[in-house]
This record gives structure tokens, C-alpha cells and sequence, in this order.
């Protein structure tokens, strides 16, 4: 995906529509003066599996919504990367005035990072967590700056604890930040993930990969500490 060229003015908004395995949401996304991307309300349909009537009823619902929104993108999720309707998934997006984005694994740490960044305006150093059904992803990022994504197929049944164990990033354990979200995210993830990490707290975020999209979309970059 192409950022675009340059921050776009405050008031122009971003619509970011994620299909998932589970479930279609649209996220709302504007630049604040501070610099930082800003959220409104999102709004989720559930899918009761991954076939193409389903993500196509759903899509149609939530795409008019976006309808405003001088920037609108339909992000794929790795896990549907290889799904055989993606193609048709195009032509909907295109349709209805929206590119398509089919990330990887890879392309999803680094929206998330983003996203995590511009949840955390303190964060120097840390983590960033997304807890799927399907795998965990992990971004690490230093002096906010990427070093490392991960993503950890089934961790959530084969062992959350284990899957960090040999994710290959060791944390310091001295104060980092940790963000955490995603709709497999519960109490027991959050724990594995703080005992992990060595850090003080978790904040939640459950939009982080999509706000760091419509950030890469808005031409936001990482906002400066305060």
C-alpha cells in the first residue's frame, strides 16, 4: 500500500472496512491537530463463516457508510489473503469507491505498530499485540521505530505462552509498553502478554492494525512524544 503523499488536511477523513474471519468492521479515522490519528465509533457485523455471501451481505451494509470520506480502503486480513472470492471482493470495493488492500503478515505488524504509536504518544520503547483466533501478531518497535514483527499461527490453541517463548524477540523487561487488542483477547492472553513483556500495564486497543491504516492512508506519520 501506498501512503499518500504528504499529511492530508485536518477534517478529511479515512474509512477503513476490515474483513476478518469472523467478523466486518468499519472504522472512521481523521487527523487531529495533535498530529495523532482520532476514531469515531466503529461499527461490526458478524460473520458466521468466511464464504463469500456472508463477507458480501456484510460489506454492502457497511460500505455506504463511508460515504463522506475522502479516503476509503477494504483491508483484507492475511488469514483471507488466499480466499477464493478476493477477486470478487475487488470489484465490490472498486464499486463502491474503495481500493482494496489484501495484507500480509508482514503488512499487518506494521499497520499495527503504527496504530500502536498513535495510541501511545508516550511510548519510547514496547509491544504490540493482536489476538486472533487464527495467530497472534507481535510488533516490536525502539525509540518508535519498527524492529520486529512476528506473526504466531495458532498460538492461541497450541499455547499463548509457549508461542512467545519461541517467537525469537526477548523482551527487556525494563518498563516497556505493551498494547494489546483483538477479538481473542481475554483475561488469560492479557497476562501471558504482560508476564511476557515485563511491563507495568496493558492498554487495550482493538483497532490498532485498522488505525494504523487509515494513518498510512491520511499520510499521518508516527506522532512525536509529548
Amino acid at each position: 500500500m501506498r501512503p499518500s503523499r504528504g499529511p492530508q488536511p485536518l477534517g478529511v477523513r479515512a474509512a477503513v472496512l476490515v474483513v476478518a474471519p469472523r467478523s466486518c468492521s468499519l472504522h472512521l479515522y481523521s487527523v487531529r491537530a495533535s498530529g495523532r490519528v482520532g476514531a469515531r465509533a466503529a461499527r461490526a457485523l458478524p460473520l458466521p463463516d468466511a464464504r463469500w455471501p456472508g463477507v458480501r451481505a456484510a460489506v454492502e451494509a457497511l460500505l455506504p457508510r463511508a460515504r463522506g470520506c475522502e479516503r476509503v480502503v477494504v483491508a483484507l486480513r492475511a488469514a483471507l489473503r488466499r480466499a477464493p472470492w478476493r477477486r470478487r471482493l475487488a470489484d465490490l470495493a472498486r464499486a463502491g469507491g474503495a481500493a482494496l488492500e489484501a495484507l500480509d503478515g508482514a503488512a499487518e505488524g506494521r499497520f499495527l505498530f503504527l496504530g500502536a504509536l498513535h495510541e501511545l504518544p508516550d511510548a519510547q520503547d514496547g509491544f504490540a499485540a493482536d489476538v486472533e483466533p487464527e495467530a497472534v501478531t507481535l510488533a516490536r518497535f525502539r525509540g518508535r521505530v519498527l524492529a520486529a514483527t512476528r506473526v504466531l499461527p495458532g498460538a492461541r490453541s497450541m499455547g499463548l505462552v509457549a508461542a512467545l517463548a519461541g517467537s525469537g524477540l526477548v523482551p527487556t523487561r525494563m518498563g516497556e509498553a505493551l498494547l494489546v487488542g483483538g477479538s481473542a483477547l481475554d483475561e488469560r492472553a492479557r497476562r501471558a502478554l504482560l508476564r511476557w513483556t515485563g511491563s507495568a500495564a496493558a492498554t487495550r486497543c482493538d483497532d490498532a492494525l485498522a488505525r494504523g491504516l487509515g494513518a498510512a492512508v491520511l499520510g499521518a506519520p508516527a506522532p512525536e512524544t509529548r
